[in-house]
């Protein structure tokens, strides 16, 4: 594995060198694989060596900012859920959908441009970076007419509103919120299988960035770790990320 190691900052013991950076409005302890959104200790334990542990960067969508769709998905745009179908009630959440609030449309779109995005801010060193999503796939029905969680489950994802391309060239998807109930961490994911590593340039990053694949998709957050702490998202995907499921 790599590492993105930042020589020299400063902290209130003196000068110490870490692997990657912390920033964003929560910080979770990357020690604590299966935190859910709802808590978690800022910054992290000293080691023995005065170094401290990198944490992992959790951000909440409801503090992100909606971006509307354009030409095609203009009239879609990331919104409060006006009904969690069958996913837990009550969780501070966004979903991509149509703005006359039709639950059923069942749309999707074939790559991120146009379609609209949900941007959250972030101060992201250089270095690489596994990407994962609390979010959860909804069954609704009313009825007459039923939309399916495989129908309700993906999206695209990227830094500074550059969407990431896996190795043949093809933007990424973030998925499988289907396979389990609930809200649970699911990573944006490579073809040979496993997290994929978004590259944050030598100037940094001001934003992870989510848009619409399928629209009904419910998200609660979004996590940014480090490629030194890799195994912790590789054991979190697939793991309730909210109200302790």
């Amino acid at each position: 594995e790599r590492e993105a190691v930042i020589e020299g900052e400063r902290s209130g013991r003196g000068t110490r060198s870490e692997r990657a950076v912390a920033g964003g409005e929560i910080t979770v302890d990357i020690a604590v694989a299966h935190q859910d959104l709802a808590g978690g200790e800022e910054g992290a334990p000293d080691s023995e060596t005065g170094a401290a542990e990198v944490p992992a960067i959790t951000l909440a969508a409801a503090g992100a900012l909606s971006v509307p769709g354009l030409d095609a998905w203009a009239n879609y745009g990331w919104q409060a859920p006006v009904d969690f179908g069958d996913c837990p009630a009550g969780v501070d959440a966004r979903t991509p959908a149509s703005l006359d609030g039709d639950l059923f449309a069942d749309t999707f779109a074939a790559d991120p441009a146009g379609a609209p995005r949900l941007s959250f801010a972030a101060d992201l060193l250089p270095g690489e970076y596994a990407l994962l999503v609390c979010g959860c796939a909804p069954a609704y029905g009313d009825g007459e007419r039923t939309s399916a969680p495989a129908g309700n489950q993906a999206l695209f994802a990227g830094i500074d509103g550059v969407a990431f391309l896996d190795e043949a060239g093809i933007p990424a998807q973030v998925t499988g919120f289907a396979d389990t109930p609930g809200f649970t961490w699911q990573a944006l994911s490579a073809l040979e299988g496993g997290p994929a590593l978004i590259t944050v340039p030598e100037e940094g990053a001001g934003s992870v960035d989510l848009w619409m694949a399928d629209d009904g998709v419910l998200v609660s957050g979004v996590r940014v770790v480090p490629v030194a702490a890799l195994a912790d998202a590789v054991a979190s995907t697939g793991q309730a990320c909210v109200g302790g499921e």
